[in-house]
């Protein structure tokens, strides 16, 4: 009597992209109950770890009767984006102000805090730290500030003293 013993159908899972500095957990499938799988580049099945780079990743899933199957994933990992708000400025008040942020991108998005939209002309009531979120367009975010310094106007109800002559 002779048995006949399918290769199992390991899957590594889908390809992913990450954020540089986000962890990743790679999990084999289709080994089957008591299936054991196996990982190339020091990766362990279900752990969590940190890729420095883009990589593509080999699972070795070995089966109850010691068929094997093999799989490959592609972990990409996008780099945090280099955002500056831009030098802190100082104004008088009622000057207006524009901020613009930078370095997420060509499509990258800027986010400011306090109500302030990127490069739409506002102004400041006092002197306020703004801060940016930018975000690439594979999703990976940094933030930045800048100060904006309100100067008060002279007092222009300045009296000199009496007999004092200028």
């Amino acid at each position: 009597t002779f048995t006949i013993i399918t290769t199992p159908a390991v899957s590594a899972g889908p390809d992913q992209t990450i954020c540089a500095g986000d962890p990743v957990t790679l999990t084999g499938t289709g080994a089957g109950i008591g299936g054991i799988y196996a990982w190339d580049n020091g990766v362990t099945d279900g752990v969590s770890f940190n890729p420095a780079a883009t990589l593509t990743y080999t699972v070795t899933g070995t089966a109850v009767g010691g068929c094997q199957g093999t799989d490959q994933v592609t972990v990409t990992v996008s780099p945090i984006p280099l955002v500056n708000a831009g030098p802190d400025q100082t104004i008088c008040p009622g000057d207006p102000v524009t901020l613009t942020g930078s370095g997420a991108g060509l499509g990258g998005i800027y986010a400011w805090d306090n109500g302030v939209s990127d490069g739409v002309a506002f102004n400041p009531a006092a002197t306020t730290t703004y801060t940016v979120t930018g975000t690439n367009t594979a999703l990976c975010a940094a933030t930045d500030q800048v100060i904006v310094t309100v100067n008060p106007l002279d007092d222009p109800s300045f009296n000199y003293p009496l007999g004092l002559t200028y």
